[in-house]
């Protein structure tokens, strides 16, 4: 069961229900209204919800960065209810960021009163059931929602989140997909697929605060209907009108401008509707171009948007209050951060530093993006459409073009440069590329890095694995786990391989050191070479040989030359556990498993005795030399066997258990019944992993006088 904690509640996956194929519809004759006004009235937060929504739809590339802060290991977030959901579900930046990477861009999403309706009525029965699920006891299904409110759709998909901290946090939850699957992200990422889906072109979001005492769901109940209809008719214009109080360029909670007017202008003339209460507005046109035209109801001057071409799909335009009418506004992005048009300044952290690198190794490659934050397409001239220039500038290669001469308003490309020098030295460069935003036509901003000759070290298994510099975590595959060793006397050996995959000497002279908790049960048993040249390999063997029961855990540290990875270190674990062990012991001294030899030195010969009611007794001794409790398992404790058994006889029956360092003892008596040899095994089971039977060989000499 996941803990109660809100923040910490599983989502439910997201469902997706179908009835039959999807199939083509006949389309009526068009009957234009001159004003169209939506019947449904969401709310402010349902209206941030859906702009975060078609955020994510239109430019996923850039969505992540809006939601986390850092994606090295444990995914983080500056927003705490997000944070502590991606702590808690442990999710994996790197495998979030590798998923994201496959996310193509589509269209937004317009409301629709019958998804909202179902919407609504899905949070309000998780509200009264106090329970997150699709399918209530009960309580109508999705299609039978869909039924119930009129909904002829073609395909429907719902996303639920029942503990929402925020709207901002019930959106990451569904975008991320946090859960108890893989890597901390649910599997699939059904939530995610659903948002990103383009076979659903309109939605219905409701979003219900429950804050009562007595139920556990809440503080925001969110229900998410997406769907796509029979008939579906001409795609949707859309968008919102909103003051940007905050400055954020973006609409929040409260911005909404309602009663504005929303006016396109095509050849079947004017189609008018109304900004709802909180800023949304959609218009349904037949395929063209228009020009929208948005004024009146507290906007102030109007705001027009040319050549907006609506074709099968739906478009989103937003207007802000007090900006002017939409132009492209070209941003070039490094590392998530914003490179300033004409920076002549390098730097690490927008990734225009490549930094230095071995004239050996392989290429640096940095990928930057160009963002259109305006509200008109940016047109980028030329082809490249990237160029790189300067005396310097053979050591950069665009590798990755513009895919495209164009951007849509707030879409974004990127495009990749590799920087791999030939020689020692510094090296400068200059990236342009020309556009039609207005103010920066020649976007322009300098590249630099140094070519270096240096060592750079590698650590790998010797089955080729590499061993990452800094795991903290233990595996087989990087040979890092030594596996369960008895305490006593069992080791396990690990060798791995030091490469120098650069082109100076790497210095080990140093040597391997162990570090950590437990490094007294891990010793080095060989140091390796101490120094290397470019290209060549050495090993280094540990052994492990725990002291004590339980997980036993440590570092590898590495003192190294290279520039990069001075102390180069990786975690080590084994586990000690304690079996008994067996050993047997006449006149105090060891008799070997499987011993044949009787000697009379430690009583396996009882020597000669009358066969004339003559008898000879020895006395053994069962030791427990392990840290286990030994236990003798057999139904007799001790069994005589062999060809003359019955010459030889168990007169005193040892103890069980034995404790860990203690002994017991048994007692033989021979009695010949016949002249000659006679011979006889003794046979002792127990629990001792390695020795579950014990045995060794007794004799004696029967002999008569007369």
């Amino acid at each position: 069961m996941m803990p109660h904690s809100r923040i910490r509640r599983s989502l439910s996956a997201a469902r997706r229900a179908r009835l039959g194929s999807p199939f083509a519809a006949v389309p009526g004759p068009e009957q234009l209204e001159p004003r169209l006004v939506l019947a449904l009235t969401p709310t402010a937060e349902e209206q941030y919800m859906l702009e975060l929504l078609n955020r994510m739809r239109v430019n996923p590339s850039d969505e992540l960065a809006l939601l986390t802060s850092s994606l090295t290991g444990v995914a983080m977030s500056q927003d705490p209810d997000i944070n502590a959901a991606l702590n808690f579900f442990n999710v994996s930046g790197p495998i979030l960021q590798s998923q994201w990477n496959t996310l193509t861009p589509v269209s937004p999403l317009a409301w629709d009163e019958a998804l909202y309706n179902m919407a609504e009525l899905q949070s309000q029965n998780m509200i009264l059931d106090d329970t997150q699920s699709h399918n209530l006891p009960g309580r109508p299904t999705l299609a039978q929602r869909a039924t119930q409110f009129g909904y002829n759709y073609t395909i429907l998909g719902e996303n639920i989140f029942a503990f929402g901290e925020s709207v901002l946090h019930a959106h990451a939850a569904f975008a991320i997909d946090w859960g108890s699957g893989p890597n901390g992200i649910q599997n699939p990422p059904g939530h995610r697929q659903a948002m990103m889906s383009s076979q659903f072109r309109e939605v219905g979001i409701r979003i219900l605060p429950e804050t009562s005492q007595s139920t556990q769901v809440g503080p925001l109940v969110v229900t998410q209907n997406f769907g796509n209809r029979v008939n579906f008719g001409n795609a949707w214009l859309l968008g919102v009108v909103y003051k940007d109080m905050d400055e954020d360029g973006f609409y929040s909670v409260g911005e909404g401008l309602g009663g504005v007017t929303i006016t396109a202008v095509g050849d079947q003339g004017p189609i008018v509707t109304t900004s709802l209460a909180e800023g949304g507005y959609q218009l349904a046109l037949p395929p063209g171009t228009y020009t929208l035209t948005i004024s009146g109801g507290g906007f102030g001057s109007p705001a027009t948007f040319p050549n907006i071409v609506v074709g099968t799909s739906n478009v989103k335009i937003d207007a802000v209050l007090g900006n002017a009418p939409p132009a492209p506004m070209i941003q070039v992005l490094g590392n998530g951060t914003v490179i300033a048009p004409g920076d002549a300044t390098p730097d690490p952290a927008d990734h225009t530093a490549f930094g230095s690198i071995d004239i050996e190794a392989g290429a640096i490659v940095r990928t930057f993006t160009v963002r259109n934050g305006g509200g008109a397409t940016l047109m980028i001239t030329g082809l490249p459409r990237v160029t790189i220039a300067g005396d310097d500038a053979g050591a950069f290669t665009l590798v990755m073009d513009l895919a495209l001469a164009s951007i849509d308003p707030q879409g974004s490309l990127t495009f990749q440069i590799s920087f791999d020098p030939a020689t020692v030295g510094d090296f400068t460069a200059t990236v342009r590329i020309i556009s039609d935003d207005p103010i920066n036509a020649e976007y322009g901003f300098e590249i630099s890095g140094s070519g270096v000759s240096v060592p750079l070290i590698g650590v790998r298994t010797q089955q080729g694995t590499p061993v990452p510099d800094n795991t903290t975590t233990v595996s087989p595959e990087l040979r890092t786990n030594f596996g369960a060793r008895n305490v006593v006397r069992e080791v396990s050996n690990r060798v791995w391989v030091i490469t120098n995959d650069g082109s100076a000497a790497l210095d080990l002279s140093g040597g391997v050191r162990i570090m950590g908790l437990h490094a007294q049960d891990f010793r080095i048993i060989r140091q390796p070479d101490a120094v290397l040249m470019p290209g060549q390999t050495t090993t280094f063997h540990i052994r492990f040989n725990p002291s004590q029961v339980g997980f036993r855990q440590a570092r590898i540290v590495i003192d190294t030359n290279d520039p990069d990875t001075a102390r180069y270190n990786f975690a080590i674990r084994g586990r000690g556990f304690v079996t008994p062990i067996i050993s047997i012991r006449g006149n105090n001294r060891l008799i070997e498993h499987q011993d044949s030899t009787p000697r009379p030195r430690d009583g396996t010969d009882f020597g000669r005795v009358n066969v004339d009611g003559r008898s000879r007794l020895a006395t053994f001794a069962i030791r427990n030399d392990g840290r286990g409790v030994l236990r003798l398992t057999g139904p007799v404790k001790v069994r005589v066997a062999g060809q003359h058994a019955d010459d030889f006889r168990l007169v005193r029956i040892p103890a069980s258990p034995v404790q860990s360092g203690t002994r017991t003892t048994f007692d033989i008596r021979f009695n010949p019944s016949d002249v000659g040899r006679r011979f006889a095994w003794i046979v002792i089971t127990s629990n001792d992993p390695l020795t579950p039977t014990y045995t060794f060989r007794i004799s004696g000499e029967g002999f008569s006088r007369t």
